[in-house]
């Protein structure tokens, strides 16, 4: 059997913002047309499909439910969605829930409680008096779906969740697939797919690693598949523009650790500002801190012809049916104020 995976698309993050909401479904849309092909069973999404859990937006409510629909075709009709803790009211409690399933069979069902389906465990958010270890040892899976904190691993790039990890406990299953943390990782049987997509700087640098994965339970083989059109958070120092990776809908968050001034940086910044495929650009004085940047990497040695620097960038970007010499062209084509 094959089964679509994903994860922790959050509806309604960034303040209920149409852009965002969007982003989720041209992510599903995305799942649709790569796997319209593809022989699978099914899919399962493991939480985390709202963000805000007190209250659901009416808007993103509308999107969220336009989303259920499209989980429902991608699944082939055979969808299963994993309660996660943001989609809960109460965070120790499953009775209240922002997923409502629309009217009619669209092929999903919620897990509200640890159910077996076949030989897969279907967990939900667990609570007080839940473990995940004693259920895999009540039920016998030979693979467990879930949404759980399960001690080391990391939340993301900067932090890990405490507690002391004992392998032996999830002894039993072939694979165990979780959602929850955004960074994809693996121990031993246990695997974090990632979140759907980059969603803030907390993602930063890592959109490589997101995406959605097809499992095979036959050969326990898992396959991901990055969204190339997703935002693409990225963090560095200005001196080192000439050593990330470019992609489409960069957002920028840059630390000046060069002589460069104010006015300098502002030009910069209006250059950049005029790359098509760059959506923001945050710049930042020396004496603030960056996060989640990697300072072993070349460094750019002619930072003051800025003109030049923007080239270079455009160079190194790698996208789809765009010619990097064209995008030279037009920047070269701009009316330089």
């Amino acid at each position: 059997m094959k089964y679509i995976l994903f994860t922790d698309i959050h509806f309604g993050n960034k303040s209920n913002s149409d852009e965002f909401n969007q982003q989720c479904l041209d992510f599903l849309d995305f799942i649709i047309d790569k796997t319209k092909d593809m022989d699978i069973d099914g899919a399962i999404f493991l939480g985390d499909w709202y963000h805000v859990r007190p209250a659901t937006n009416n808007k993103t409510l509308k999107y969220g439910t336009e989303g259920l629909y499209k989980f429902g075709q991608l699944a082939r009709g055979n969808g299963y969605l994993i309660l996660g803790n943001h989609d809960l009211y109460y965070r120790n409690r499953r009775d209240v829930t922002s997923v409502v399933i629309p009217e009619g069979d669209i092929g999903i069902e919620v897990i509200y409680e640890p159910l077996m389906v076949d030989n897969m465990l279907l967990c939900p958010w667990l609570v007080e008096g839940e473990s995940l270890p004693e259920l895999i040892e009540e039920y016998h899976p030979e693979y467990v779906f879930c949404h759980p904190e399960i001690p080391t691993f990391s939340l993301n790039k900067i932090t890990k969740y405490d507690g002391e990890f004992n392998p032996s406990d999830y002894d039993g299953p072939k694979r165990i697939c979780c959602g929850h943390f955004h960074l994809r990782q693996e121990k031993n049987n246990i695997t974090y797919i990632g979140n759907c997509f980059s969603h803030d700087f907390s993602d930063s640098n890592d959109w490589h690693n997101k995406g959605f994965a097809i499992l095979d339970t036959e050969t326990n083989d898992i396959e991901y598949y990055e969204w190339t059109d997703a935002p693409k958070y990225c963090s560095t120092f200005v001196s080192q523009m000439g050593s990330i990776e470019f992609g489409s809908n960069m957002i920028l968050k840059l630390m000046n650790d060069t002589p460069l001034t104010q006015i300098d940086l502002n030009k910069f910044d209006d250059e950049l500002r005029k790359i098509p495929q760059i959506k923001d650009v945050l710049i930042y004085p020396a004496e603030m801190s960056i996060e989640n940047v990697d300072t072993n990497t070349s460094e750019i040695t002619n930072i003051e012809n800025i003109d030049t620097l923007i080239v270079e960038l455009i160079n190194k970007m790698d996208m789809e049916n765009i010619s990097n010499n064209k995008l030279i062209e037009i920047y070269n084509d701009l009316e330089i104020k």
